[in-house]
């Protein structure tokens, strides 16, 4: 029976070089978070104080590496520190090579968890990956645009509705003062009384020009758009920013301190390339 040779061309040696490579980081991974785990445990068995200390003279991390190795057992390993894999929080975890599985730590874990079920990451390039992080957060970030706008409104809204009210309590003041002045007048005529007349007369005309004056602040307050900020304009929770907002809410929940474990690991992964060089 003879053997199937096959051809070594630039891309059948690209595809072992690439899988080869993805071996690799799947291999660094699982060391990392083996790694993390028993410095987790080492840590435990150390009197308070003497971490730093151990580190310095049992192993070659510096404090910051350690606590990023440690970072990626919590995040990934298992809660029971035992052996990565079939015990890991996630099997789909399992699957993944280091540099998206350090990609992923930019989410929060509740956030990861979901992103892993609805995207099959394993498939997806580092590249695709890195995009569709950058496309959630947008969303995040859009999502609390939109929140903001819609509670600038909401707040905007009251501060009207309450200027409004101060406005027609002053006017049915207006009203009351207008009322008896006319009747001090009427009784100040019958008594031929011409310069209280002259007073009253005066005094009513007063009245009724800060009448037409508050008539005029209160149309043009209801219908008055609320101002959110410089170029817009909108009334007080648009349907369109409510289904915005709605919509926004069902892509996406808030995401913290994203910026900070994503520079921590990406050191981390050059510290392993090193290692791998």
């Amino acid at each position: 029976m003879s053997e199937i040779s096959i051809t070594r061309t630039p891309e059948v040696i690209a595809g072992e070089i690439n899988s080869l490579a993805r071996q690799t980081m799947k291999m660094v991974l699982d060391n990392s978070i083996e790694i993390g785990r028993r410095l987790v445990e080492a840590k435990e068995m150390l009197p308070h104080g003497q971490w730093g200390s151990w580190l310095e003279e049992n192993v070659e991390f510096s404090r910051s590496t350690a606590n990023n190795l440690i970072r990626l057992f919590e995040e990934y390993g298992a809660d029971d520190i035992s052996l990565f894999g079939a015990t890991a929080k996630n099997p789909k975890v399992g699957s993944l090579d280091y540099t998206k599985a350090v990609k992923l730590l930019a989410l929060p874990s509740d956030e990861r968890e979901e992103f892993l079920e609805e995207n099959d990451v394993e498939s997806m390039s580092s590249r695709d990956l890195q995009k569709a992080l950058s496309d959630l957060k947008k969303v995040k970030e859009d999502k609390e645009k939109a929140e903001q706008k819609a509670e600038t409104a909401k707040r905007l809204a009251e501060q009207k509705e309450q200027e409004l009210e101060k406005l027609q309590r002053e006017q049915s003041e207006t009203d009351e003062t207008i009322k008896r002045l006319k009747d001090q007048l009427e009784e100040a005529q019958r008594a031929a009384n011409t310069e209280e007349t002259a007073q009253l007369k005066e005094s009513l005309e007063k009245t009724l020009t800060e009448l037409a004056s508050s008539n005029k602040k209160i149309k043009e307050l209801e219908e008055a758009p609320i101002e959110v900020n410089a170029t817009e304009t909108i009334q007080v929770v648009p349907p369109e920013v409510q289904e915005e907002l709605e919509q926004l809410r069902k892509k996406a929940g808030q995401s913290q301190n994203q910026t900070k474990y994503a520079l921590q690991f990406e050191q981390l992964k050059q510290d392993f390339n090193n290692l791998l060089r």
